[in-house]
């Protein structure tokens, strides 16, 4: 367990309450003794013969933000994968597993619904910010403060919000 005397946690990381947190860059076998041997000491035991130690100052948000711009971030995984998740042990009868089926492919088909709903939605207000900028770069054209460049950059842009509006409704369609 994670306060037992033998607790094992794969990663060479702590953070203390007093505003720091402390990684050893290593692969080799790593201790960390938080006054079990000795009161009031910590000391890392590791298996390198030289010591790669970062050390992370400030709040929590803050020593974790350092950690993780050392070590990397994981990527959110995809929406879909927040969907639906369901155990269950045993089944009465055939007729109930396909019940259970049946309702779980209902739910599955209203959630992409759902989320092909979200994509155009997005997809249409990206649009919307495309077009206000093509205006407003054909204002500032007028005024000579931009280039005809700026303004066909602008029309490209609204041009490809276009056509992922046109996908986000094909694929609204295919989902429905």
């Amino acid at each position: 367990g994670a306060q037992s005397q033998r607790m094992y946690k794969p990663i060479p990381f702590f953070m203390s309450s007093r505003g720091y947190g402390m990684f050893v860059h290593t692969s080799a076998p790593t201790t960390f003794d938080f006054g079990q041997d000795f009161d009031q000491s910590n000391v890392i035991y590791t298996g390198d013969e030289e010591l790669d130690l970062f050390v992370f100052l400030g709040t929590p948000k803050q020593v974790l933000e350092e950690y993780t711009s050392v070590t990397g971030r994981s990527p959110v995984p995809p929406l879909w994968s927040f969907g639906l998740w369901m155990s269950r042990i045993t089944y009465d009868s055939e007729q109930q597993v396909r019940d259970v089926a049946a309702k779980l492919r209902e739910q599955m088909a209203r959630e992409r619904v759902t989320a092909a709903e979200r994509s155009l939605s997005a997809a249409e207000a990206a649009k919307v910010a495309a077009d206000l900028n093509i205006e407003r770069q054909k204002a500032l054209m007028a005024k000579g403060l931009t280039s005809t460049r700026n303004v066909e950059l602008a029309t490209m842009e609204a041009a490809t919000r276009t056509a992922e509006v046109e996908r986000a409704v094909a694929t609204l369609n295919a989902a429905r």
